[in-house]
Parts: structure tokens; sequence; C-alpha cells
């Protein structure tokens, strides 16, 4: 609830209950979303000036995800809950 991420509906306005693994390289890229990437090391970042937590070569990542579960793709969904 804090980033405005619900599990199931009804969820407040501007809310969402979608959870998505994409690109980014840092923290500030996401809004309750997975990041991937090939390496992890501190980077600069440009919008802050400062070298901050990273992940590297994430476009990469996200290639080679889909390509791996592209064959069992079909008639799947994950669910992620929470106990």
């Amino acid at each position: 609830p804090a980033l405005n991420v619900y599990g199931h509906g009804p969820y407040p306005i501007g809310g969402r209950s979608e959870c998505e693994i994409h690109s980014a390289n840092w923290a500030r890229q996401l809004l309750g979303c997975i990041a991937i990437g090939l390496e992890g090391q501190p980077m600069l970042d440009p919008l802050t000036g400062t070298v901050e937590p990273a992940v590297e070569n994430s476009r990469d990542a996200v290639a080679e995800l889909l390509k791996q579960l592209a064959p069992m793709s079909s008639g799947h969904t994950l669910e992620i809950v929470r106990h």
C-alpha cells in the first residue's frame, strides 16, 4: 500500500494491482516493480550526481528472461501472494 500497489481490487484511484518485471538501473525508476540485471554495482546516477546501488545490463537481462520463459508462457500466470 505504501507504493499504491494492491493485490486485489478494489483499490484507491491511482492504485494498481500489477507488479512488473522490467529494465531499470536505480531503485528510483521503480514503483513497486522488480528490476533485473546481469551485474550489480554502484553507479553514478546522473540525476542525483551521487553513486548509488544499481543493476547493470537490465535490458539484456529482460531479453534473456523473456527468451527463457517464452516456451512456458502460454496458459500460465504468476501470482505473488503474502502469507
